[in-house]
């Protein structure tokens, strides 16, 4: 791999031309903008849930169940509609009305509310996101998807900096209802903004029966089958999700269990994760062009190693290393099966593989936390950490390390 000067690096990064695109910059603001609310609201879901109901591993999952459920249940159903309505209002309509339903946490704080809320605003996201990632590539091109896709992860990341300093402060100084009425504000103003793009689409179609959701939903589901790319982030990473499905969970219960840390070094680890991530996706958005979509995945599941370490030598400053690493390495995996889908999948199908994708994806990772909610009754964290870890960096290379791999993914 070429190596660059700091300077020639940041040359090449801002040539691309995809800064010079104004509906994609757009994007990126309602993403940051909402990207932000988000972030500060999950430190108040954390604080109420693991510190003020000192919630156990069974209850700290449920509300990642309570979001992942809807990937599953109304996922692949969503993707069919997205596919025939205009997508600008499908996101429009979603911010609207996610950010009223997030006001009702202003009012009632309990665990019943915070799973219901959240599993409303994860059902909501099943529009949305199926919806932006389908007009990405009509924004920026299919040879930029993976370049953009890289961005909008930086962009997500970026907030992870920024939100969790931000919302400790809140939450210390005036109370945990601020970060849900931030977190509200912060959907209207994305809807503001996609409101002005200049993205236009032509809908064929806006009536459909059940019959047809079905009918496009099998389309979706044997579209991935015949292609064999697609095909293959789904399995590889459905079985990767059975391991690493329940990372969030554990590594919150590793901060309070192991590290006997109060919900403000949740904020500050969540920021060092966050700065990590932002360094990886703007490295990873300039040199895309220069790497395989395989090789990308395998250097993502290298983070594994640095997992294992962190549960072995469980020392704040370590972890403060390592968690950056782990961060810059988790969008080498994050990134690329979005690209392959927008790059093999014909337009007026995207919305419903990417969502056929997505529930596949949830399933196994809802049975992992389950499974790992049991487990933590016989294995404590430390061990399970370091099985986790062990298990990320082996399937890695098992599944993107050959060569009829790295060829098939492109």
């Amino acid at each position: 791999m070429r190596l660059y000067s700091p300077i020639a690096f940041v040359v090449i990064v801002f040539k691309n031309s995809i800064y010079k695109n104004k509906d994609f910059v757009k994007l990126l603001t309602a993403q940051g903008i909402s990207d932000f609310g988000d972030g500060t609201a999950f430190l108040g879901f954390i604080m109420i849930i693991l510190y003020a109901y000192s919630g156990t591993a069974l209850e700290t999952s449920i509300i990642f169940i309570c979001s992942a459920l809807p990937v599953l249940i109304v996922g692949p159903f969503a993707g069919v509609f997205v596919d025939r309505w205009n997508r600008k209002h499908v996101m429009i309509a979603s911010d609207i009305i996610r950010g009223l339903v997030v006001l009702l946490l202003i009012f009632y704080q309990t665990l019943l509310s915070i799973y219901l809320v959240v599993f409303l605003v994860s059902t909501l996201s099943r529009f949305f996101y199926p919806a932006r990632g389908s007009i990405i590539p009509n924004i920026v091109g299919r040879e930029n998807v993976l370049s953009a896709n890289a961005l909008s992860q930086s962009v997500m990341y970026a907030m992870s900096i920024i939100s969790p300093s931000v919302s400790g402060l809140l939450i210390g100084y005036i109370g945990v209802k601020i970060v849900f009425l931030v977190d509200a504000i912060s959907f209207f103003l994305s809807a503001v903004i996609v409101y002005s793009l200049d993205y236009s689409e032509k809908v064929k179609r806006r009536n459909v029966t059940a019959q047809q959701v079905i009918q496009d939903m099998e389309m979706g589901v044997d579209l991935i089958k015949k292609t064999p790319s697609v095909k293959y982030i789904v399995i590889s990473f459905s079985i990767i999700m059975l391991f690493a499905g329940a990372v969030n969970v554990l590594y919150l219960m590793f901060i309070r269990d192991v590290l006997k840390l109060d919900i403000r070094w949740v904020g500050y680890l969540e920021t060092i994760f966050g700065f990590g991530a932002v360094i990886g996706g703007i490295f990873l958005s300039a040199i895309s062009s220069k790497l395989k979509n395989a090789s990308i995945l395998l250097c993502g599941t290298m983070s594994g190693i640095l997992i294992a370490l962190l549960a072995v030598f469980p020392y704040l400053y370590l972890v403060f290393v390592g968690l950056f690493f782990v961060g810059f390495l988790m969008v080498f995996i994050n990134t690329p099966p979005s690209a392959i889908v927008q790059r093999t999948i014909a337009d007026r199908a995207r919305g419903r593989v990417l969502s056929v994708m997505n529930a596949v994806f949830q399933l196994f990772s809802i049975i992992s936390m389950l499974t790992v909610s049991a487990i933590l009754i016989f294995i404590d964290i430390v061990h399970l950490f370091m099985l986790g870890g062990i298990m990320l960096t082996g399937l890695g290379l098992l599944l993107f390390g050959r060569k009829k791999v790295m060829e098939m993914l492109g």
